[in-house]
């Protein structure tokens, strides 16, 4: 049998206990009335069971904001506010501080024209010595016939879901459509460069 993620367990279990296995109470109101009342109790159990668990409630997207993030000299990003480090691989970070680097955007097929960019930030975030594994890696991901800086935009992203809610993560991620430059479009006053 297949087990449910810890997050799924924890709504199944505030379900049954805010009384899902019993049958609704007889509200003498229309069925559509009785169905907004049920879903508004068990919303309030999950809410309640959520908070007794120390769980996070998501926030919407309209009332979240941006956080702001400290970039050091040696390029490790921290979240200001909560003072926690945003830990990428090296080529993923490499790509993520170019980005940040250029709010005016640049399209992937001319990444070439920034190797020597690309080059120096990797140079200074990984912890290779061989100079042509260096060069190799961001060879491959300047190159417009490998698929290497849409594999890093992706792990990038993914990996920044584990730091940021929905409602802000847009903002963090590369992003533009085929043949457009490709940007991150964080509002720069939210960057602290060191």
């Amino acid at each position: 049998m297949k087990t449910l993620p810890l997050d799924a367990r924890i709504f199944l279990e505030a379900l049954l206990e805010a009384g899902l296995n019993e049958p609704p109470a007889p509200y003498g109101k229309d069925p559509e009335e009785m169905e907004c009342s049920e879903l508004l109790r068990l919303y309030t159990a999950v809410r309640r069971r959520m908070k007794e668990l120390g769980i996070k409630e998501p926030r919407a997207a309209e009332n979240s904001s941006p956080e702001r993030l400290r970039i050091t000299r040696d390029y490790r990003i921290f979240l200001v506010e909560r003072g926690e480090e945003i830990r990428l691989q090296p080529l993923v970070k490499t790509v993520f501080i170019f980005f940040l680097k250029h709010p005016e955007g640049v399209p992937f097929k001319e990444m070439e024209t920034h190797r020597e960019e690309l080059y120096s930030i990797y140079s200074r975030i990984t912890g290779r010595t061989d100079l042509r594994a260096i060069s190799r890696s961001i060879g491959r991901l300047s190159d417009t016939e490998d698929n290497s800086i849409h594999e890093k935009c992706s792990v990038l992203r993914s990996r920044l879901l584990g730091y940021f809610d929905e409602g802000v993560i847009d903002r963090y991620v590369i992003s533009g459509g085929y043949g457009e430059p490709r940007r991150i479009s964080l509002d720069r006053i939210f960057i602290i460069w060191e």
